[in-house]
């Protein structure tokens, strides 16, 4: 009775939780939304023209946002898509998505100049790789793209072998990627491949720690050999009744008292770089901005189309 009543209370937090933070955005995004409708709506501006200038107001007015939640609740938690906002006001509509970028797994899998593998970073990408069902040889040319050497892996890619061979030649990075739409100049990764990576990877991951309150389930499966799907179930429950306010909470988690331990040093419980999704339409014209944000702060990628 005592279990069903604390996880009843916490069910309740969790709600109230939710609707602050989506009170307090709602409030953020409506004063920012109607601030730059205005100017929008300027008879010289065509349709495009106030499409694009909502959806990069739109990534201002997230970063904003998630700044203000973060004050509020530093230990923030997000289903596997992330949360979303809308708003509506005549033909104008904006709808922004934030994403936790450090919910993700660091691409970095070895390291540039020596090339040796950096662990646990390349057993949780192989593994992320195997469960979503990919060749696993792709996690050899990512290698070889990023390090400095001229030799193949067994089953990787260099300049030589194979990128200068190509219709439109080009050589490998040699370097960390970039962007994650990099990707896809690496032998390997074909459109659909990136396709089903993009989700769970990142570039910015630099600690290559996840946040164990955001990670999607195909993330928090690859963190060890030994979890599993009821385990992946277990951190889930948890995180909803309770965020992790430390990486020892994890710890606490039925059926982690073992691997739990190795568990702390791959985990994060907080956040301040998320992926923002910006997309708005005017009339018939519509615009999408896609952007990595620090909250509030830095604007490390941008994209739009």
């Amino acid at each position: 009775m005592i279990r069903r009543t604390l996880r009843s209370e916490g069910g309740f937090v969790l709600i109230v939780t939710l609707m602050v933070t989506a009170l307090l955005v709602a409030v953020i995004v409506e004063f920012a939304y109607r601030s730059y409708l205005s100017t929008a709506r300027a008879d010289n501006f065509s349709g495009s023209a106030r499409a694009a200038l909502l959806a990069a107001n739109g990534v201002e007015v997230a970063s904003s946002a998630m700044r203000e939640m973060l004050k509020k609740t530093p230990h923030i938690r997000m289903a596997d898509g992330g949360l979303d906002f809308s708003r509506t006001e005549g033909d104008y509509t904006i709808n922004i998505r934030v994403e936790d970028e450090l919910a993700r797994l660091s691409t970095e899998v070895v390291y540039t100049k020596t090339g040796v593998v950096v662990e646990p970073a390349w057993s949780t990408y192989v593994r992320l790789v195997e469960a979503l069902e990919l060749d696993t040889n792709i996690v050899e040319t990512l290698a070889d793209w990023i390090d400095a050497d001229s030799e193949p892996r067994s089953y990787g890619a260099e300049s030589l072998d194979h990128y200068s061979a190509l219709p439109r030649p080009y050589k490998s990075a040699d370097a960390p990627l970039a962007s994650v739409e990099e990707l896809m100049m690496v032998k390997g990764y074909t459109p659909e491949v990136f396709r089903l990576l993009k989700p769970y990877v990142t570039v910015y991951n630099s600690k290559r720690r996840v946040n164990i309150n955001t990670a999607p389930r195909a993330v928090l499966k690859s963190l060890s050999e030994e979890m599993t799907e009821e385990m992946v179930e277990s951190i889930i429950e948890y995180r909803m009744a309770e965020p992790f306010r430390r990486t020892s909470d994890i710890m606490g988690v039925p059926g982690f008292e073992t691997v739990g331990i190795e568990l702390q040093d791959r985990v994060a419980v907080k956040s301040d770089l998320f992926r923002v999704i910006s997309r708005a339409t005017a009339g018939e014209a519509v615009r999408e901005v896609e952007a990595v944000v620090r909250a509030g702060g830095d604007i490390l990628y941008w994209r739009h189309r």
